[in-house]
């Protein structure tokens, strides 16, 4: 069963992605993001369209860049936020 489009929170997202983002590392493939095993693809169940549309929203915020040039297909994290910096981030949008 696929994941109903926008009934994620963009920074549940993100959290993932920086919960899997290789130690020490601010870069990562769009396709390990999609297929890695307890990445976002595969955690929310996401196919390539709805995983670019959260990109896109997670992008707008200013917490990461997609950068998508000479096949290039990665994520820049642009945020210092960790895990938890991101699951307080995310309490505090939905508590105001």
């Amino acid at each position: 069963m696929r994941s109903k489009k926008n009934t994620l929170h963009p920074i549940i997202v993100l959290a993932v992605i920086i919960a899997n983002a290789p130690e020490g590392e601010r870069e990562i493939r769009i396709s390990a993001l999609q297929s890695n095993l307890c990445n976002i693809g595969k955690v929310f169940n996401l196919d390539s369209v709805a995983l670019t549309d959260y990109l896109y929203q997670i992008s707008a915020l200013g917490y990461i860049k997609v950068v998508r040039t000479a096949g290039l297909d990665i994520v820049r994290i642009e945020t210092q936020m960790d895990f938890l910096g991101c699951v307080t981030e995310y309490y505090e949008k939905i508590n105001k």
